[in-house]
């Protein structure tokens, strides 16, 4: 797969570049997407995506959703079943940056109702709007489901 990030450093000079405060946006942004689904805050979800967001989940078993709408439609009845109890993210690193545009991979771990736990990747395209950081491309990748390997 390669070199997926190489941190920022005087001696590197060649991580992504970017200002301390729009880094810290981010990761807020990843921590806040488990509080606003455990929280079932659902009219918040603009505040995590774009628009015309669009979130590939199917690994997880999900059909690709596009757009706001249509990512708020899905996830309301699959999360209002408690399936999940609580979402984490994690270990979010920069792959790529400018001043208005991210690509980040972060891990999840989500606590299913069953005791089971699914963990996996994000792979998020991120823009900086107005409004601050959104997703504009989520991809979820589930590497295991309890013990069982994806």
């Amino acid at each position: 797969m390669g070199i997926l990030y190489r941190a920022e450093c005087s001696r590197c000079g060649e991580g992504p570049t970017l200002k301390l405060e729009d880094r810290l946006d981010l990761l807020d942004l990843q921590a806040l997407y488990g509080h606003i689904l455990d929280r079932r805050e659902w009219e918040r979800l603009g505040e995590i995506y774009t628009e015309d967001a669009v979130f590939d989940a199917t690994s997880v078993g999900i059909p690709v959703m596009s757009g706001l709408s249509s990512i708020r439609e899905a996830l309301v009845p699959l999360e209002e079943s408690g399936v999940t109890l609580a979402h984490h993210s994690t270990n979010a690193v920069l792959v790529e940056a400018t001043d208005t545009t991210a690509r980040m991979l972060s891990k999840y771990i989500a606590h299913h109702l069953t005791a089971s736990v699914a963990y996996g990747e994000y792979e998020d395209e991120l823009v900086k709007l107005r409004e601050g950081w959104r997703i504009r491309r989520r991809t979820a990748r589930r590497i295991a489901l309890g013990n069982e390997q994806a």
